[in-house]
């Protein structure tokens, strides 16, 4: 990805935007960021803690980081979504999520694959994949959406919460 889709990836307007709230009775966990390259992680980060201030946030810049995380946490401790870039260096995407397919802990964790690979999320079903974003062409809006639909599916956010779109998002392009 050039610079300029970095840069236009790290631009949501408008900033009145509310963030969105998560009932005080739910169990928080984190979600995961597993992507090498710092600028991209920092993006995704910004927004997240922008949006769903409540869920904290863990980075990982490569597979072997994020797997040794894996093995030291309790399965309460273990995250309610991985953003996951496939092409990571190192093992890659494919290797962690085989890994994490492995265990019954983490194989039902789900997943978001950011990818500039053309990827069938059907074929990536067994993985738990949800959704597949092309790392190319999405925008914050599209980012936060999946984000926001994994998380309401895995009853991660409670009911009460409106559509991003409804927050103001829709419209706004990166």
């Amino acid at each position: 990805m050039n610079q300029q889709s970095k840069k236009s990836l790290s631009i949501v307007s408008p900033s009145e935007i509310s963030p969105l709230e998560i009932s005080p009775s739910e169990i928080v966990r984190p979600i995961f960021i597993i992507e090498d390259d710092p600028d991209f992680a920092e993006i995704y980060q910004k927004h997240l803690m922008r949006y769903f201030p409540e869920i904290p946030v863990q980075v990982f810049y490569n597979a072997i980081e994020a797997n040794a995380a894996f093995s030291e946490l309790s399965e309460e401790e273990l995250p309610s979504l991985i953003i996951l870039d496939v092409l990571l260096t190192g093992p890659d995407g494919f290797t962690l999520l085989n890994e994490l397919l492995s265990y019954s802990e983490t194989s039902q964790i789900p997943v978001l694959l950011i990818s500039s690979l053309n990827l069938s999320k059907f074929s990536l079903k067994a993985y738990n994949v949800r959704a597949i974003l092309n790392k190319e062409t999405f925008t914050p809006e599209d980012f936060l959406n999946k984000v926001q639909d994994i998380l309401k599916s895995t009853n991660n956010l409670s009911s009460q919460n409106d559509d991003l779109a409804m927050r103001g998002l829709e419209g706004s392009h990166a």
